[in-house]
Order: structure tokens, then C-alpha cells, then sequence
């Protein structure tokens, strides 16, 4: 399993509240995966531009939510320019708090929600 994590200027690009740097999000992140998948041997790798290393490296698979398929769309035309097999993309849907808008960290973390999508603020 390989695991593309966003770099820290990238991760901070489009927010407007602190995100935590690389390191923190990594060993988040493998707690998660260890958590949930049993996998503990995950390869992270940073990835500082939209494409990552989807375009050069032999993958099969891309996950992706609905707000980035269209680069992985865009990703797989570059493959296929570059005698590439194109990804199998695998669109995972958002989850709605209990107020029927999306989970999400940036919600969380300004309070808005819990990590259950319950909703903390009227």
C-alpha cells in the first residue's frame, strides 16, 4: 500500500486555520492505517505537486473523493500519453454530519462538529 501524503506547503495552501507539519500528519496517518487496516508497513510518500508520483510509478489503483476525480481523470490522460496503464479509480463518497454537510477537519477543528459528524454548535 502506498499512502500519498501533501507536503506542508501544499497541506497549507488553501487553509486559512494551522494544519500540523509533515511529520505529525505522518504518524498520524499510520495510526490510522494500523487501526483500521492492520497495515503497519504502509509506504507514505510527500507529494508537493497535484499529480504526485501517480504519473511516473506503476500504480493500479487511486482513491479519490468526489472533489478530486477529475485529477485523477487528468492524471490517468497523462499515463496514457506516457505509455502508462491508466489507474482503476476508486471514488470514496463523503460522509454527512448529523446536519447533512460533509465531515470534514477544517468542521471539526473549528468546532463546529465531532469527529462523529454530531453536530456541537446551533
Amino acid at each position: 500500500m502506498i499512502i500519498g501524503l501533501t507536503s506542508d506547503e501544499m497541506a497549507r495552501e488553501s487553509r486559512t486555520r494551522a494544519v500540523h507539519n509533515f511529520e505529525v500528519r505522518e504518524k498520524n496517518l499510520r495510526a490510522i492505517v494500523k487501526r483500521c487496516f492492520g497495515i503497519e508497513n504502509a509506504r507514505i510518500t510527500m507529494i508537493d505537486d497535484q499529480c504526485g508520483p501517480s504519473i511516473f510509478e506503476n500504480f493500479d489503483y487511486i482513491v479519490v473523493s468526489p472533489e478530486t476525480m477529475p485529477m485523477a481523470e487528468r492524471i490517468n490522460r497523462l499515463r496514457t500519453r506516457k505509455n502508462l496503464r491508466p489507474l482503476q479509480i476508486s471514488m470514496i463518497e463523503y460522509q454527512l454530519a448529523q446536519d447533512q454537510i460533509r465531515i470534514s477537519s477544517t468542521r471539526i477543528s473549528q468546532g463546529e462538529i465531532d469527529r462523529h459528524g454530531r453536530v456541537l454548535v446551533g
